[in-house]
């Protein structure tokens, strides 16, 4: 925005969202706050609205390139319902996957304790279905961190978009540039800078590439601590310059160039309804030839791509 002190009029690039009687307060260009304390009067264009000094605040001029920030949009006393905002909040929704694995086993081998794995019937059975609910946790930890959005149609099965995906995907995403340096305090602090001033308290969690875990061991010690009390039980947290104290996890799955600083909690693999992974019979009639059938469709839910989570690109490998 800018403004002329005395004239009693802002202008701005867009008066979308502006409406009589909401309570401003201004930042200069250069960081500082101004003054001025207005109220919003007639919006006479798109690009300008009229105010009045409010609450015995200063009036000043306010250059190119300044910041208006809302308060509050006070209600009065005895008034009738007005109109909310008319329209939803934006969402770019995720597509649904499709998970699933199969086991087959002969009659005989059914039958059949091998390899130590069990003497009853039925024991190599369980075995192979408890070592493919395994492989599908490690594919379900790759495809919710950086699988594609894919629809799905005649020729495509579809995947779910995972979270590393949406931050490196949609415009407007918190995100700074390492500019081919390794990971250090002052960078993860640039990070949390971003998401506090977008106004998000509980992204506190940071993720990297194992190679990546050497860098962050070597910080100092006061910002870097240890805790557990079990030898192998030692967990690095990171202390950001606001006194949060944020987890630091590995995975494989990370791109090594890049780091990112999450909320979990607003990340969420949910079920399509009634069709959450289950274990079902699949022999087909009459075959000697044992199959089990796993399966179940699943959505990834990433809340606040734009402001609650934030990004660290182009980080240094070695």
């Amino acid at each position: 925005v800018s403004h002329t002190s005395g004239s009693g009029s802002v202008q701005t690039t867009d008066t979308s969202g502006l409406k009589v009687g909401m309570i401003l307060e201004f930042e200069h260009a250069a960081g500082s706050k101004a003054t001025l304390v207005a109220k919003v009067g007639t919006i006479t264009l798109n690009t300008e609205f009229a105010i009045t000094v409010y609450g015995g605040s200063a009036d000043v001029t306010l250059a190119a390139s300044s910041k208006a920030k809302l308060l509050d949009n006070p209600g009065v006393e005895g008034s009738d319902a007005q109109n909310g905002d008319g329209y939803e909040p934006a969402a770019k929704f995720n597509y649904i996957q499709l998970i699933e694995e199969f086991v087959s086993l002969t009659w005989t081998s059914y039958n059949q304790g091998l390899y130590g794995v069990g003497k009853q019937p039925g024991d190599i059975l369980n075995y192979l279905i408890e070592k493919k609910m395994t492989d599908i946790g490690y594919k379900l930890g790759a495809t919710t961190i950086n699988m594609p959005r894919v629809q799905r149609s005649s020729s495509e099965a579809g995947t779910m978009g995972g979270w590393l995906w949406f931050l490196k995907n949609t415009a407007g995403v918190l995100s700074s540039n390492a500019g081919a340096a390794a990971i250090t305090s002052t960078l993860l602090n640039v990070g949390f800078e971003q998401l506090k001033s977008a106004g998000s308290t509980d992204a506190l969690t940071v993720v990297a590439h194992p190679i990546h875990a050497k860098k962050f061991t070597a910080m100092n010690q006061n910002i870097t601590k240890v805790v557990g009390d079990a030898a192998g039980n030692f967990v690095p947290n990171f202390i950001t310059d606001f006194g949060d104290v944020a987890n630091i996890v590995y995975s494989a799955q990370m791109d090594k160039d890049k780091i990112a600083i999450i909320n979990p909690k607003k990340i969420i693999l949910r079920p399509f309804i009634n069709d959450a992974l289950k274990d079902e019979d699949a022999t087909l009639p009459g075959s000697r030839m044992l199959r089990r059938r796993i399966h179940g469709q699943y959505s990834l839910e990433v809340r606040d791509v734009v402001g609650g989570h934030a990004l660290i690109t182009n980080v240094a490998l070695t």
